[in-house]
């Protein structure tokens, strides 16, 4: 195949940059075809590559002390003027990282580095994924779940757009870390802790170490804040942020690849190992939702966690078209 002139190329990332920006926004389904016909083409999938590779080298390059040294003249023998600018210029373009140079007195005395960048960050199709930040945190994200997270040199500020997330926080006494979620606002010490967000109720956990729990439009109030101990979690929507309660047993467990149940109500066990199945396990003889289920089931095994309930309660399994995991009545004697 020809190679695409200057301009043809050009045109290709200017268009990979525009589809970069769109991808981070809310898709229709014919949205994502396009894109996936418009990158079936080589070139366009080279200016795809280009694109994400410039993103990284940004990423790489804004979270180096180097760069947070606050000083540029300092960093001009390893990071060429002309070549931070093209990343930075890459990232003003693909939309995802925001540079602001504010003068310290001219040319002659450097410059402070002011960097805002947004990155978002989506859980593994198939389960529990975890992602190490630039700052050393790491954020385990549920299936489906979303983060978005914007770190400057005076802050690491992060927003769970959807479903539940880990937080391992690295301590940084210079840049507080903040996870805003639905009408919820969390400040972390040096801490472990989970947010779930589900139909506009925020869900806040702490696993160890210390967190404030505030309402977003009370957040500068201190009347507005709860501070939590390890086992504890709060619930917070725009008209209410309630009282510290103890954590249920096993909640906690959902990052793990193993889940423990103790004494619980079969319809609720079924329920938290749905929530990070591939495929669901359905309780169709309803009349048992209230027997007491316990024991450790490996997460990514529906088909074990279903055959160990129905060997413990009698009941049948069936398999549905679509993979979903059926608990029935048991079968009658003689059929």
């Amino acid at each position: 195949m020809p190679k695409l002139g200057k301009d043809a190329q050009a045109d290709a990332r200017d268009m990979a940059a525009t589809w970069f920006v769109r991808l981070r926004s809310p898709m229709s389904d014919a949205d994502r075809e396009a894109f996936e016909a418009w990158r079936s083409d080589p070139e366009n999938a080279r200016a795809w590559a280009h694109v994400e590779q410039t993103w990284d080298q940004t990423m790489f390059l804004a979270g180096t002390p180097l760069v947070r040294s606050r000083d540029l003249s300092r960093a001009a023998p390893h990071f060429p003027v002309r070549r931070v600018a093209a990343l930075v210029a890459m990232a003003l373009l693909i939309g995802v990282a925001t540079w602001t140079w504010i003068s310290r007195g001219g040319p002659d005395h450097g410059t402070v580095p002011q960097i805002a960048r947004t990155l978002e960050l989506k859980a593994a199709p198939a389960g529990v994924r975890t992602v190490s930040l630039s700052d050393g945190s790491r954020v385990t994200l549920d299936r489906q779940a979303i983060v978005h997270v914007a770190f400057s040199d005076r802050e690491r500020r992060l927003r769970l757009v959807e479903g539940r997330a880990r937080f391992d926080v690295a301590h940084d006494a210079a840049r507080r870390f903040v996870v805003d979620a639905g009408e919820g606002s969390v400040i972390a010490h040096g801490t472990v802790f989970d947010v779930a967000l589900e139909d506009g109720t925020a869900r806040i956990a702490l696993l160890r170490g210390r967190v404030e729990v505030r309402q977003r439009s009370d957040a500068a109030a201190a009347a507005g804040m709860r501070m939590l101990a390890p086992g504890q979690e709060v619930m917070v929507t725009a008209r209410l942020l309630s009282q510290p309660s103890a954590t249920p047993v096993g909640e906690a467990d959902w990052a793990s690849d193993m889940i423990t149940f103790g004494a619980t109500p079969l319809s609720d066990a079924i329920a938290a190992f749905n929530r990070t199945s591939i495929r669901p396990v359905r309780l169709d003889a309803q009349r048992f939702g209230q027997e007491r289920l316990s024991g450790a089931f490996r997460r990514g095994d529906p088909d074990a966690f279903a055959r160990g309930i129905a060997a413990s309660f009698g009941l049948s399994v069936r398999y549905d078209r679509d993979g979903a995991i059926h608990l029935d009545e048991p079968a009658a004697k003689g059929t």
